[in-house]
C-alpha cells in the first residue's frame, strides 16, 4: 500500500530499493515508469568482505534507510554528506516514553506502519545500540576517505556526526 500511495507522486524517479522488495515491485507491476536498482544485502557489519560499500557487490544489512543513504553517498564519490532527519528518537529521552510518530504534526499516524509502544524497551535499546555501530564503522571508513558527515538535523540523539545548522548551509 506504501509503494502503491507513493507512486503518483514519482514522476521520472530513479529508485534504490533491497533486492528483497524486487519481486513485491515486479508481482504488482509498481514503478513501471521509473528506473530501480536493487542492493543485495545480507553480509555482516562484524566483518564486511565488502568494506568499501561497492553497490554491485553484497553490502551488510541496514538498520536504517540512512545508513543505506549513506552507503550510496560515499560508493558515488559525495565528499561532503549532511544528514537531514536523523534524529532517531522514537523514544523521548527526559519521559522515556515510545513516541514513533514524533515527526508527524498533531495526531496524525501512518496510515501503512502501526507501531504500538513495547512493554519493554530493551528491544529498542538494542536496536538503536546496532544502528549506532554502523554509522560508527561509516564514520570511520569516511575518516580514511576523507569524506566529511555532518549532522544538520535540528534535534535528536545521533552524536556521531559533527552537528551544524541547517540553515547556514545556503
Amino acid at each position: 500500500r506504501w509503494f502503491r500511495h507513493m507512486e503518483p507522486y514519482m514522476d521520472r524517479t530513479t529508485l534504490i530499493l533491497g533486492y528483497s522488495d524486487k519481486q513485491l515491485i515486479e508481482l504488482n507491476r509498481l514503478f513501471n515508469n521509473q528506473e530501480i536498482y536493487y542492493l543485495r544485502f545480507g553480509d555482516s557489519w562484524d566483518k564486511p568482505a565488502n568494506q568499501s560499500f561497492d553497490l554491485t557487490c553484497q553490502l551488510p544489512g541496514c538498520q536504517s534507510v540512512s545508513i543505506m543513504a549513506l552507503m550510496v553517498a560515499i560508493y558515488i564519490g559525495c565528499s561532503d554528506i549532511y544528514l537531514l532527519g536523523t534524529d532517531h528518537t522514537v523514544f523521548k529521552l527526559d519521559t522515556a516514553q515510545f513516541d514513533y510518530v514524533h515527526f508527524y504534526d498533531g495526531e496524525a499516524k501512518s496510515d501503512y506502519f502501526e507501531h504500538v509502544a513495547p512493554d519493554d524497551m530493551e528491544d529498542e535499546f538494542r536496536a538503536i545500540a546496532n544502528l549506532w555501530r554502523q554509522y560508527k564503522y561509516l564514520r570511520t571508513l569516511v575518516n580514511k576517505k576523507n569524506v566529511t558527515i555532518s549532522n544538520a538535523t535540528g534535534s535528536g540523539i545521533l552524536d556521531l556526526f559533527p552537528r551544524v545548522d541547517y540553515k547556514t548551509l545556503f
